[in-house]
């Protein structure tokens, strides 16, 4: 599933898109809950129908994955068990996001390269992204990402405790409050 940013989706942005391709839009191009229930409803029925295993979903703190009572229910009636990673410990696993970032920027420059410097227009998205996620959705990356923040093999000292840390601007603002406090200011 694709997220294009727009209000209307027209049909040449999506010349050139792999089979099975499936587009949405928001204004801002994020997720929207309707669209992960979407999204949601499409992973369920990749399911095998006579597979009674429990099945994991490794999700990050988004709101629409958290806060959405919908998709809950959704997972619970076909036995797959949402798990949430903790704040700021997404990034360890974000290796093929990080391989898609880094493939689209090449596929882009090369594009533009093509063109004699000419940019390109929003229609032609999928003239670059199928070779960029071609190349970044691979076993080895995936498998990277699971050993990098320590899910497969378990290695529960993968990801260092200052992740859980709160963040420097936190503290600096909590040594300001406390001064303030000293101050007599409220």
């Amino acid at each position: 599933m694709v997220i294009l940013k727009t209000k209307h989706l027209k049909a040449e942005r999506l010349i050139g898109s792999p089979c099975g391709t499936v587009a949405r839009v928001s204004d801002n191009g994020w997720i929207t809950k309707q669209i992960f229930l979407e999204w949601a409803h499409s992973f369920v029925s990749f399911l095998p129908k006579d597979d009674d295993r429990q099945h994991i979903l490794l999700l990050d703190r988004h709101s629409t994955h958290i806060y959405n009572l919908e998709f809950l229910d959704m997972m619970k009636a076909n036995n797959i068990h949402p798990f949430i990673f903790p704040a700021h410990t997404t990034l360890a696993i974000a290796s093929q996001q990080k391989s898609l970032n880094n493939n689209w920027n090449r596929e882009g420059v090369q594009a533009v390269t093509r063109s004699g410097g000419k940019g390109f227009e929003k229609k032609g998205f999928f003239s670059i992204f199928p070779a960029a996620w071609t190349k970044s959705c691979t076993t080895e990356i995936a498998q990277s990402g699971f050993r990098a923040c320590g899910v497969f093999p378990l290695n529960p000292n993968a990801i260092v405790d200052s992740a859980y840390a709160p963040s420097e601007t936190y503290e600096r603002q909590l040594a300001v409050n406390q001064q303030v406090r000293q101050l007599g200011y409220h």
